[in-house]
C-alpha cells in the first residue's frame, strides 16, 4: 500500500518535532524490560533516518512509475510456426483475435482446470499441445513457459 503524500508530510512533521537540537526524544531505556534493545532502537530510529527513508520510498515510486518493468514474451514459433497455426485456424471465425495469443491462453486455461471451446480444443488437440486428457503436452507446456515467460519471470 502506497503512503500518500498527506500521511509522507504529517510522518515528517512528527520526526521533526521528536528532533529537540540534536536530541532524540524518546522513553527512557530502563521503561522497557529489553533496555539494551530498546535503547539500540531509539539510537537507530533517529528521524533523520526516518526522514531519509522516507525520501527514498518517494524516489522509488517514481522512478517505478516512470519506468514499469517491461519483459516481453518470448518467440513461441518455435513450438507452433505459423504455417502450422494458419492451416489450424482456418476456417474458424475467430472475429479479429490474434490466433497465437488465443492459443497461448486457452493452453493455459487447460493446464488450470478451465473449460475451452470445442473449436479451440480441437485446435490443440490438432497440434498436440494437450492429449486426450485435456491436459498440456510437454510441447504444450512448452509454449507456457515462453509464452507468459513474462509473468513468471517479472511478474508480482
Amino acid at each position: 500500500m502506497a503512503m500518500t503524500a498527506h500521511q509522507a508530510d504529517d510522518l515528517r512533521t512528527l520526526a521533526a518535532a521528536a528532533e529537540k537540537d540534536g536530541q532524540h526524544i524518546y522513553t527512557h531505556w530502563r521503561d522497557s524490560n529489553a533496555a539494551k534493545a530498546n535503547e539500540a532502537w531509539h539510537k537507530a530510529a533517529s528521524p533523520e533516518l526516518f526522514v531519509g527513508l522516507l525520501d527514498r520510498i518517494a524516489e522509488l515510486e517514481a522512478q517505478q512509475a516512470r519506468k514499469p518493468l517491461t519483459i516481453p514474451a518470448l518467440d513461441t514459433r518455435s513450438v507452433v510456426s505459423d504455417d502450422e497455426l494458419a492451416k489450424a485456424f482456418a476456417g474458424t471465425n475467430f472475429g479479429g483475435a490474434d490466433h497465437r495469443q488465443e492459443l497461448h491462453i486457452a493452453v493455459l486455461k487447460k493446464a488450470s482446470g478451465y473449460y475451452c471451446g470445442h473449436t479451440i480444443t480441437t485446435i490443440m488437440r490438432e497440434l498436440r499441445l494437450i492429449g486426450a486428457d485435456n491436459l498440456p503436452t510437454k510441447k504444450g507446456r512448452k509454449l507456457i513457459s515462453l509464452a507468459f515467460h513474462a509473468l513468471m519471470v517479472g511478474g508480482p
